[in-house]
């Protein structure tokens, strides 16, 4: 059996097969399951039709594509069901669900007291900002709860928080080295006036 089709286009072979002693040119089907073939004569002198040798194949009970050749299969394998771990099968395409979040562990009796404790002691309501370096986080932190719990309760009883920690960082840390600056200043002054009255001696 000689190949005389080496470009691949279509989802058979022409080749050339023998035939009563001589030879026919004919268009190979072969199935991917089984690896069963089956012929389409393709008469010497006429227009080459891809598309008539497919047709024909496919009146033979035969699932064919004209160029890709993963979807040629005889008529038994045709229909055989797709197996249910089939990769292109439509089970198998079915996103699953994201697993349900875990519920809120609530907070007790003893904790909401400390968190109104903290929030009574760290927490501005009148500007709404955290004082200290405090915050949601640190609170849930220190009693041991959900940073929401310390959320809800802050958001219920004191209000939202109206200055963006970060900026109320900054002015924090400005007036640090505010005070450091000042502090650096009056020894300065003090080692100048040394030096003046050691001068004038």
């Amino acid at each position: 059996m000689t190949s005389i089709n080496r470009e691949h286009r279509y989802s058979f072979i022409v080749s050339s097969i023998p035939a009563g002693g001589g030879h026919r040119t004919a268009a190979l089907f072969r199935c991917v399951d089984c690896n069963e073939i089956h012929t389409e004569n393709i008469p010497s002198g006429r227009k080459f039709n891809a598309e008539a040798y497919v047709n024909s194949t496919r009146d033979k009970g035969w699932s064919v594509h004209l160029t890709d050749r993963r979807a040629v299969k005889c008529p038994t394998c045709a229909r055989k069901p797709k197996p249910r771990n089939d990769v292109d099968s439509e089970i198998r395409k079915v996103i699953p669900m994201a697993p349900p979040a875990p519920p809120i562990r609530e907070a007790t009796a003893q904790q909401r007291v400390s968190i109104r404790g903290l929030l009574d002691k760290h927490f501005d309501d009148a500007v709404g900002c955290y004082l200290d370096g405090y915050s949601d986080a640190k609170i849930a932190e220190t009693v041991n709860v959900p940073r929401v719990i310390v959320e809800r309760i802050r958001e219920s009883a004191y209000g939202p928080i109206k200055v963006n920690p970060d900026v109320l960082a900054a002015k924090t840390e400005a007036a640090a080295l505010a005070t450091e600056l000042a502090a650096l200043k009056e020894r300065v002054d003090a080692l100048v006036a040394r030096v003046d009255k050691a001068l004038a001696a």
